[in-house]
């Protein structure tokens, strides 16, 4: 596989073989955008859809030149992707070429396909809600469970040479066509200027990105599936700012040490040990874990079923909706945990647990907290 530089000797077009070192770059390539003296990459990026680069760097003497439009993304599946130039890198997840593909797949009417007889070990891996190994979808031509043919691969068995999916194959009919894709960007890294990466993949049940670590500039996540959001700042974290929009869905974990945050996106668990977080629209959260001095306001009118407090501030005071949001269970060891004046009516499921010393509750004039001591 080889390694192509963008020069931009010719035009702004991806598709010109004059704008890189030696060639256009093909499936497996690694890419670098080091110079934009001539000409910044912003045109014909969307085209690049069927293509699994191994890797993609913007550099910091790419300067603040943008990589794709707002309009027209560079659209493809990589391995590995790094931030450190001044501009936008505008991004879209796709479906690459097929891992494996062929005919005979057996379903069963279970959450399990058989496949013919070969050597499936290239595409063996954990979990993917693990975020390790690859994030991987099976393909059944015809099958159409849903409206759709994908199906997330939940393991492999290179032995009885079978795959778990999600959803259950609806159908018992076959054989079927079958192909195995790695249509999704594993790991994102931002270290300064600005990522829009809309992750949607049409047909796609799986998730689209497996790692995005902010450390500097900001990072929008428009669209799409996620697995793992990290935002951890390089010194001061003045500038390192996360968007997450309302779109993106499965998001499991969030671990913040620094920087803002606003999270219109319901997760799983949030972690933070610093910085501000923002629950935004109608976002859920099922588990916050805040330490240090980290600072939470609760925006949403969605649902917080467990909030544990060591220490910093969580916030209900500003909120967005009229109809307020929900916390079910919330143990505070140390800090503000402030109720205050939102628009609308928190609801507090159970009593406040205070578990620590040096804890304030602050409350609404109008508005009772129970409180109950461990």
């Amino acid at each position: 596989m080889a390694t192509q530089s963008w020069t931009g000797n010719t035009s702004t077009s991806f598709t010109a073989s004059g704008n890189w070192t030696s060639a256009v770059p093909l499936d497996g390539d690694t890419i670098y955008f080091s110079d934009a003296s001539t000409n910044a990459c912003t045109a014909d990026c969307a085209g690049q859809g069927a293509k699994n680069f191994a890797a993609i760097y913007v550099t910091e003497s790419y300067a603040t030149a943008d990589v794709g439009t707002a309009a027209a993304p560079l659209t493809c599946t990589a391995d590995y992707i790094s931030m450190r130039g001044g501009g936008t890198l505008f991004l879209k997840g796709s479906r690459g070429s097929s891992l494996l593909n062929g005919s005979g797949a057996s379903i069963n009417g279970t959450a399990t396909v058989t496949l013919p007889a070969g050597d499936y070990s290239s595409v063996a891996f954990a979990n993917p809600v693990t975020g390790s190994g690859y994030i991987l979808e099976l393909d059944l031509v015809g099958e159409g469970v849903d409206g759709t043919d994908v199906h997330d691969i939940l393991s492999v068995d290179d032995g009885s040479n079978t795959v778990d999916v999600s959803p259950a194959p609806s159908s018992t009919s076959g054989p079927h066509d079958w192909a195995i894709y790695n249509d999704f960007i594993d790991k994102v890294f931002v270290y300064s200027g600005r990522v829009v990466l809309d992750a949607l993949v049409a047909n796609s049940a799986n998730r689209a990105v497996g790692l995005v670590s902010a450390f500097d500039g900001t990072t929008n996540l428009s669209d799409g599936k996620f697995i793992t959001l990290d935002q951890h700042a390089r010194g001061r974290g003045i500038n390192l700012q996360v968007i997450v929009d309302s779109a993106v869905d499965q998001l499991t974990t969030v671990s913040q040490s620094a920087g803002v945050l606003l999270l219109s996106a319901s997760v799983t668990t949030l972690n933070m040990d610093g910085g501000r977080c923002e629950l935004k629209s109608a976002a859920n959260l099922t588990t916050l874990n805040m330490r240090r001095h980290s600072r939470f306001q609760f925006n949403s009118s969605g649902t917080i079923t467990t909030v544990d407090q060591t220490d910093g501030q969580w916030t209900y005071r500003f909120n967005e909706t009229s109809g307020g949001g929900t916390v079910t269970t919330a143990t505070v060891q140390r800090g503000v945990f402030d109720t205050g004046n939102g628009r609308g009516t928190l609801t507090m499921t159970n009593p406040v647990n205070i578990d620590g010393q040096g804890v304030r509750i602050i409350a609404d004039v109008d508005k009772a907290v129970a409180i109950a001591n461990q």
